[in-house]
């Protein structure tokens, strides 16, 4: 069963595996601003809406498509898994590593190349919530069709681009992005099979059957 999600992961676990290089061989800095400072003015605006995708009201139509066009039980694995990633990555960095500082809170604004028009953060930077929320999403909508290798593949890119995002407009750090990546992964996977043991048929309908 891990196989079949294979198309939408390798997106994933490839950045992932960037970013992962990059924190063993740069300094927290250097890391940072490697990917910050790739960015262009005419990319700021498809950067600034993507982020938007880890917000909690992308959540709405995911969970609208899935109770339509495939299954009360998909619906509610994307549900959960975005609660508890999102909410999760909320507890984590409020919590447990609440001292840990965002880019502006780092280097001031003169050190960053800020967006107009977003609202920047200067604290509670691990890990990033907007990734694992967004990745969650991408999950859900990969469940919509499964079977089709290109539509987990652009999922799985899609989650990549979000967190990616967080980066450019110099909201996290690199090991924020990393840790979220991996943290929403595992909850969405644990989260599905845990669900495919639900019996009943009544689990697999939609609001359309």
């Amino acid at each position: 069963m891990l196989k079949s999600f294979q198309p939408f992961f390798t997106p994933i676990l490839a950045f992932a595996a960037f970013l992962l290089i990059l924190l063993i061989s740069m300094s927290k800095a250097d890391s940072f601003f490697l990917l910050h400072e790739a960015g262009h003015p005419h990319l700021d605006l498809a950067m600034f809406l993507g982020t938007y995708l880890g917000d909690g009201f992308a959540s709405i139509p995911v969970v609208l498509l899935l109770l339509f066009f495939a299954s009360y039980r998909k619906a509610l694995v994307f549900t959960i898994s975005f609660a508890v990633a999102g909410l999760g990555a909320q507890a984590l960095k409020k919590g447990l590593f609440a001292d840990f500082k965002r880019p502006l809170g780092h280097f001031g604004e003169e050190g960053l190349q800020l967006v107009e028009g977003l609202r920047m953060h200067e604290n509670f930077s691990f890990p990033s919530g907007h990734t694992a929320a967004g990745l969650a999403i991408f999950f859900g909508l990969m469940l919509l069709n499964t079977n089709n290798k290109w539509w987990q593949i652009t999922c799985g890119i899609g989650a990549c681009f979000v967190g990616y995002t967080r980066i450019y407009l110099g909201q996290h750090f690199p090991a924020d992005v990393f840790t979220s990546l991996l943290f929403s992964s595992t909850v969405c996977l644990l989260v599905f099979f845990w669900a495919k043991n639900w019996r009943g048929s009544k689990w697999d309908k939609n609001l359309l059957a």
